[in-house]
């Protein structure tokens, strides 16, 4: 199974996750959006989209520089910081968690990270 990135850059065919709130944590799409160039155009003309949204696609180990060459290291301190409290009991719906790299590795600690602690890579 090939699994998902929840920290790809805006790029057409990628999924939009979800928005940064006013505080700071994710606002998750109940479906995730698939970005087409319009929407890429669109959303650079107003800066950098990946320090306002968060995108997902395929995960390439072999090709990203948070591969350690066993686990994704982007929670470790490289690329999303998780909170402390970032262990969440009911994770909310989320539309990649079956395929989510960081999940699959880290449980709901990843969900934490996402839901509190929205952070550009």
């Amino acid at each position: 199974m090939l699994l998902t990135c929840p920290i790809a850059p805006c790029a057409p065919g990628a999924k939009l996750l979800g928005i940064q709130r006013p505080d700071g944590r994710l606002l998750l799409m109940h479906k995730a959006a698939i970005v087409d160039a319009t929407f890429d155009d669109d959303a650079r003309a107003l800066g950098p989209p990946e320090d306002r949204m968060r995108f997902a696609s395929a995960c390439h180990p072999s090709e990203c520089q948070h591969w350690d060459g066993k686990t994704c290291n982007a929670l470790s301190g490289q690329g999303v910081q998780p909170c402390a409290d970032a262990n969440i009991k009911d994770p909310p719906p989320c539309p990649i968690r079956s395929t989510c790299r960081w999940f699959r590795q880290d449980g709901s600690k990843a969900c934490g990270a996402c839901q509190k602690c929205f952070t550009k890579r």
